[in-house]
């Protein structure tokens, strides 16, 4: 009997570590055969060992490949022209792609079979196996890359005294139930491809540049940095009205901090592109990739309807308390601007969303004449004294003490602790305040 190599054959004459790459690339491919004992060109040379043979290949591909492809392969001993030799059955995997650990999901450590040959797969073959078993969901999709550290995360988690091992990890989607990285997981870590671009232009133009920057690693130190750096530039105009001073933001610094919030979580992953952040004299932009999801519109947004895109991402930042519920952040940058002359606008594409926001201190941008009852001075005061009596309290304790409305209650405290005039003692879905020290 003769053998030839071709698509699902291939032919060893000895046991080799080259056999797990061709276990790989069957596995990847459409399955195969593997036989050691027969050479090149087809002559039955035999193994004396057989059994002893057929464990060690079980068990170098049990522990050299990932994932687990036990399942996948079966080895047994077959007795040619009165010879023993080893043949191994390799069933194309439901996990792909399948790669040898050491060298990770990446081109090296992937394979595929391409006529009798067994190559190295391309980043583009690594991803498109990578789609067909994982589907389309960015953050679900496994990560190519393997070398991940969290330790802004781990900042993030230990605040709120949440727990973030594999467990946790796999139960929030950061990791698969194969404890395999996944997209999710590229975007908390240090490691994260996307960044946001932030740019500052002399005039309403785009003709000279005042300042540029850009911001990497997690979306966690993302956030904050930016945040914080918008906050550097974001004026404040002293009104004196008789004997009373108020402090207007060119911007209210909680809307700006709900659109980088939106920016970030509803953002289309799947392309490479930077958020932007402009900043005109007249306005700021944030720009990110990714237009609505299917059957919404923007007037659905504005009433609170939300559909994520990023439901995983989405429900991390929840639970770290970074959003108090979904569907709130563009409703609530909304009512923030309501006693404004001019409110933000939105510029949406197929591909792109875009929040474009006035300077209230620009020309005529500013406070309508007698829209300052929103946040008033007396119901500052009203809750500044229901914390004081109360030494700590939460946005529903004041509501139901004082008979706000849970807006109006955000927009207060928001306010008094942007004036330094309390302060967060406990973050999270049930955010505490008190007074500072």
């Amino acid at each position: 009997m003769r053998f030839f190599e071709n698509e699902t054959t291939e032919l060893k004459s000895i046991y080799t570590d080259d056999i797990k790459k061709t276990a790989v690339a069957f596995a990847n491919t459409d399955g195969g055969r593997i036989y050691i004992g027969v050479g090149d060109d087809g002559e039955v040379i035999g193994i004396a060992d057989c059994d002893d043979l057929i464990l060690r290949i079980v068990n170098s591909c049990r522990n050299a490949i990932k994932p687990d492809i036990t399942m996948f392969i079966k080895a047994g001993k077959e007795t040619i022209d009165g010879k023993d030799i080893v043949a191994v059955d390799v069933s194309k995997g439901t996990a792909l792609p399948y790669y040898i650990g050491e060298r990770g999901l990446k081109p090296g450590g992937v394979y595929v079979r391409v006529g009798s040959s067994t190559v190295a797969a391309t980043d583009v073959h690594i991803r498109n196996m990578i789609k067909e078993a994982d589907g389309d969901g960015y953050c679900n999709v496994r990560c190519l890359e393997t070398d991940l550290t969290f330790f802004a995360a781990e900042s993030e988690f230990a605040k709120e005294g949440l727990k973030f091992g594999d467990a946790q990890k796999v139960s929030l989607g950061i990791m698969n139930a194969d404890k395999q990285y996944t997209n999710l997981a590229l975007l908390l870590s240090e490691q994260c491809k996307h960044t946001i671009k932030l740019a500052v232009f002399e005039g309403t133009t785009k003709t000279v540049f005042r300042d540029r920057k850009e911001f990497e690693g997690s979306l966690f130190k993302q956030l904050d940095d930016v945040y914080s750096y918008l906050m550097i530039l974001n004026k404040v105009h002293a009104v004196i009205n008789g004997i009373k001073r108020t402090d207007n933001y060119d911007y209210p610094p909680v809307a700006l901090r709900e659109a980088l919030l939106n920016a970030l979580i509803h953002r289309d992953y799947s392309f490479s592109g930077s958020i932007f952040v402009n900043i005109y004299d007249d306005r700021l932009e944030i720009l990110s990739l990714g237009g609505l999801v299917k059957h919404l519109d923007i007037e659905a947004i504005k009433q609170g309807f939300s559909q994520s895109r990023n439901e995983r991402l989405a429900n991390i930042f929840y639970k770290l308390g970074k959003v108090e519920a979904y569907g709130t952040g563009i409703p609530r940058i909304m009512d923030l601007y309501g006693e404004y002359a001019k409110n933000p606008e939105f510029a949406i594409t197929p591909s792109s969303f875009a929040i474009i926001f006035p300077n209230a201190n620009y020309g005529d941008n500013g406070r309508k004449v007698g829209s300052n009852k929103k946040v008033s001075s007396e119901d500052g005061e009203r809750v500044l004294d229901f914390v004081r009596r109360r030494g700590t309290a939460v946005r529903q304790d004041i509501i139901d003490a004082l008979g706000f409305k849970s807006t109006h209650a955000y927009n207060i405290l928001s306010a008094l602790e942007t004036q330094g005039k309390i302060k967060v003692t406990r973050k999270g879905k049930a955010k505490e305040y008190s007074l500072p020290s």
